[in-house]
């Protein structure tokens, strides 16, 4: 994947979204 990619790029914001999800997901479950 680029690392140059600019910031609004959907790849990135669809990584983002689903890092988020994640954290949220692993909050919920009392992991973090």
């Amino acid at each position: 994947w680029e690392t140059c990619l600019p910031p609004h790029s959907s790849d990135f914001k669809a990584l983002v979204e689903a890092a988020v999800r994640n954290f949220s997901r692993l909050e919920t479950l009392g992991l973090v």
